[in-house]
């Protein structure tokens, strides 16, 4: 991910976002994103089989890629 700001209003509304929310926010594919969970830098959690993501750990990991957060 490229050192840039990332509109990521989203985060600032709520606890989750889902998977499709991630990948938008991040512009990684699927298969970084769950690379990234087997990893242990993100924590998917499912309910009723949809994948969820906190908030709190996908800013964190936003700012730590070098991205900034508007």
């Amino acid at each position: 991910m490229k050192a840039s700001a990332i509109n990521a209003s989203i985060l600032d509304d709520r606890n989750f976002v889902s998977f499709a929310e991630l990948k938008d926010l991040t512009n990684h594919s699927k298969n970084t994103i769950y690379k990234l969970c087997n990893e242990g830098t993100l924590t998917r959690i499912k309910a009723k089989g949809v994948a969820y993501f906190r908030t709190d750990e996908v800013k964190s990991y936003l700012i730590g890629k070098g991205g900034s957060i508007a």
